[in-house]
């Protein structure tokens, strides 16, 4: 383990020492964290909140728990990581520092997210974005409102989401933030295909391949972007259009070795074959796609390619294999279901968890603003008491003096 030199009393140090040696183990959490060595992360940030405790270094204390808040985020503990993360952002406010205060937030947002509670992942995102403004971080800002406008199409507001996207693409556009801008306009292009507003899906796909050819270069960024762009040609009728563009996507994840990929352009690909009444070669897609999800024990993939593969067969009018693939795709499809479900409900223990936990910290935060204003006003009262004694042991000291 790591040697923080913890023999040192941090009591004996100067206050601006112990200060600087619980800065430099907060950064050195920070460094375990970026690497993803969460055991060491852990075990610097908790030295370094308890050192910082013993001297009441509040900043100290705002970093750890941030710090740790985020390894357990990043470990899908969402039940320790929100409760540390939003403590970090109520003392952050206390001290003023909106800069970690605004980190928090959005760090947080992303934790509600993932536990499912959307509405307190887009209150958070929305208190993060106010600090960004006052802070005139537009960059921070960007990331918010792209961040935003997800929650938007997700919940299906499309209009609301395209119109945050437009905001986000605006100030990435004034940074040139190359590979924000490529996200956004992948965003905007997919809202617009949720609408089946083909035509302006397609303008916005085509964009961002123009901003990642010519700039950003990411092949994996152009083989998403074409791979959508194809499934938009099938909806379209536009099937030899589609048929290349699937065949040059499937080779590339191949290459990759990226199985899941390649399982759903080859799902793809059968469709746009079974369009095009090519039943022979969407034959041979299929059982590829089907074969494969079932190697690599996909079940979303299974579902996808037996559900197509169901189609195929009842255009073909082979009612007997329909039925089969249709039963295939049925049973991991409750699986998927049911799984949902638990998950559901781990989520509601979750966020259970998390709100007794907010409302405890709550309740513990209040208390100490209470007795810091106990303690204010009884060390006012206490000077007064002193100013008061010291004017009547003057007085008295003048008549025995005489």
């Amino acid at each position: 383990m790591i040697n923080l030199h913890l023999e040192i009393d941090i009591k004996t140090l100067p206050i601006e020492d112990a200060k600087k040696k619980i800065d430099g183990m907060n950064q050195v959490a920070n460094h375990f964290f970026r690497i993803k060595s969460y055991k060491e992360c852990k075990y610097c940030s908790e030295n370094a909140m308890e050192m910082a405790v013993i001297v009441d270094y509040r900043k100290g204390i705002a970093l750890a728990k941030f710090i740790q808040g985020i390894c357990y985020s990043n470990q899908s503990d969402f039940v320790s990581a929100i409760p540390l993360i939003e403590e970090s952002a109520k003392i952050f406010n206390s001290l003023g520092e909106l800069r970690g205060e605004a980190d928090a937030y959005k760090d947080v947002g992303f934790c509600y997210w993932h536990a499912g509670d959307y509405k307190s992942q887009v209150d958070s995102f929305f208190k993060a974005l106010y600090i960004f403004r006052q802070l005139g971080d537009e960059k921070g800002e960007a990331g918010i409102l792209n961040s935003i406008g997800n929650y938007y199409m997700v919940v299906s507001e499309h209009n609301l989401s395209l119109e945050y996207y437009r905001m986000s693409l605006t100030l990435s556009q004034k940074y040139q933030d190359i590979t924000m801008c490529v996200m956004i306009l992948f965003n905007m292009a997919s809202v617009y295909s949720n609408m089946q507003e083909y035509n302006k899906s397609l303008k916005y796909f085509n964009t961002a391949l123009e901003f990642n050819t010519k700039i950003e270069q990411n092949s994996f960024f152009e083989i998403r972007i074409t791979n959508s762009i194809a499934m938009i040609y099938t909806e379209l009728k536009q099937y030899e259009k589609a048929e290349n563009i699937f065949l040059k996507s499937e080779d590339y994840f191949l290459k990759k070795f990226n199985e899941i990929d390649r399982c759903d352009v080859l799902i793809n690909m059968g469709r746009n074959y079974r369009m095009m009444e090519k039943f022979k070669r969407a034959e041979e897609v299929f059982t590829q796609a089907a074969e494969l999800s079932e190697k690599i024990n996909n079940k979303v993939m299974m579902i996808n390619s037996y559900r197509e593969f169901s189609k195929y067969y009842s255009d073909r009018k082979d009612f007997k294999n329909a039925l089969l693939y249709y039963r295939k795709f049925v049973i991991p499809e409750f699986e998927k279901n049911e799984s949902l479900q638990e998950n559901n409900i781990r989520k509601l223990n979750v966020l259970h968890k998390v709100d007794i936990t907010k409302k405890e910290t709550e309740v513990l935060f209040k208390k100490n603003e209470d007795l810091k204003s106990v303690n204010a006003e009884l060390t006012k009262l206490n000077n007064e008491k002193n100013y008061f004694l010291n004017l009547a042991a003057n007085d008295l000291k003048v008549p025995l003096e005489k």
